[in-house]
């Protein structure tokens, strides 16, 4: 090998470091933007005791322990996922894993919580009103379509655990779909399209899906690459989230909300 091959070959394995290094640094700081935006679509909750939405009353005390739980866990699932990204980004990947069945621990915990608080909460809900313009019972099926994103998203990311370029973002998109619920709570963000035709299209997913784009334009700028794993797992979470909001709307859908509801 001559002096300028090897010299190539270098530059090389030391611009994957350098790519490497600034992916994990992406996914910290992911992590975190994520962590903050839940912290503050819940401020109600942590704070005063909150409400479901601004507009809705009170937390009814026959699902209060019920919120607490789920809340619990989501709070478990957005610090684990930051501590995960960090266990990676300072070359800790033997605790990573050791520490990675919590993550299903965890899960069984939201879509067992969540599936309740969402029928139990829709129950309770006055029948008249409307969430982005939709009914109790339609606005339901987006709970559901966030918990089967998780689901299928953290699955495939479990599944694909050994290779980091699927892994990653998949467990990435697993978090992100359980920020429409804060995102929706934030005002500041919702007052910018309710009342408009971006509320029927995409209900209160419109400012999570806004976020992961914001992350694709970051991750490629941070990376000087396109991930094309980041855009299936990106494009499939987008195209979940503009169907449920049209199911929700449908007859079949009705019948499903009004057995679940009996």
């Amino acid at each position: 090998m001559n002096h300028n091959t090897t010299l190539s070959t270098a530059g090389d394995i030391q611009t994957g470091s350098s790519i490497q290094d600034r992916t994990r640094l992406f996914y910290v700081g992911a992590a975190c933007v994520m962590l903050l935006v839940t912290l503050i679509g819940f401020q109600d909750f942590y704070l005063r005791g909150g409400k479901a939405y601004p507009e809705a009353r009170e937390i009814a005390p026959l699902i209060r322990n019920l919120v607490i739980f789920h809340g619990a866990s989501m709070m478990g699932w957005m610090l684990l996922f930051l501590g995960q990204s960090l266990l990676i980004a300072t070359g800790r990947r033997r605790l990573h894993m050791a520490i990675g069945p919590a993550a299903g621990a965890l899960a069984v915990c939201i879509l067992a919580s969540g599936s309740l608080l969402n029928v139990e909460s829709t129950r309770l809900a006055d029948p008249e009103s409307q969430l982005f313009a939709m009914t109790r019972k339609q606005f339901m099926a987006g709970g559901f379509a966030n918990l089967f994103v998780f689901a299928a998203m953290m699955g495939v990311g479990l599944w694909r655990r050994r290779r980091p370029e699927i892994h990653r973002p998949m467990m990435l998109f697993a978090t992100l779909g359980l920020l429409a619920a804060a995102i929706g709570r934030i005002d500041t963000v919702t007052r910018l399209y309710q009342g408009t035709a971006l509320e029927r299209v995409f209900a209160d997913s419109l400012g999570m899906l806004v976020l992961g784009a914001i992350f694709f334009l970051v991750k490629s700028w941070m990376t000087r690459k396109l991930d094309k794993w980041y855009l299936i797992g990106y494009g499939a979470l987008a195209l979940a989230n503009l169907a449920w909001v049209q199911i929700a709307r449908t007859a079949a859908w009705d019948r499903v909300a009004s057995l679940l509801l009996r």
